[in-house]
């Protein structure tokens, strides 16, 4: 069975057997090589979920449409690419806004077989947004505009 958390009367959260749960959905992908050096990628997902308990818990569907696009290019030592996440259809029950869309970018630089450093910026457009779900929107938010700048060094 599907676990939700619900709260007893004293607010303490128990994890709790879903009944029954249904889930349909699809996903689409399209990868294209536009050159040597450049890729693209496309996806779209679709989910519905149908759920039925006896102590009517409701799980929150987080992406009933998302849609991916990644623009990703390799050249000898790099490997940058730039990467968009949009979710539409969301219950405002649940969530703070219906869609969100969110851009991240990453760039590697290879010195050698064993190092290799690395940049990445999550959220570059600084979008409040969550993808948890809760009857208080906008309780469990995801960060914000986030860097990382770093080597990984393998032996």
């Amino acid at each position: 069975d599907a676990i939700a958390w619900t709260p007893d009367s004293s607010y303490v959260w128990i994890p709790t057997n879903v009944d029954s749960m249904t889930k349909h959905g699809a996903n689409i992908t399209f990868q294209s090589a536009l050159s040597p050096e450049w890729n693209l990628n496309l996806g779209y997902s679709w989910l519905q979920q149908d759920t039925t308990s006896t102590s009517a818990i409701e799980i929150i569907n987080p992406q009933p449409n998302g849609y991916r696009l990644g623009l990703n290019y390799a050249k000898k030592n790099w490997d940058v690419g730039l990467n968009m996440t949009l979710v539409a259809g969301r219950d405002l029950k649940y969530y703070s806004a219906s869609n969100y869309c969110v851009f991240d970018f990453a760039a590697n630089y290879t010195i050698d077989k064993n190092l290799r450093l690395y940049f990445k910026m999550n959220n570059i457009t600084d979008r409040a947004y969550e993808i948890a779900g809760s009857t208080s929107p906008g309780l469990y938010p995801m960060p914000s505009r986030s860097y990382q700048l770093g080597a990984k060094y393998t032996f």
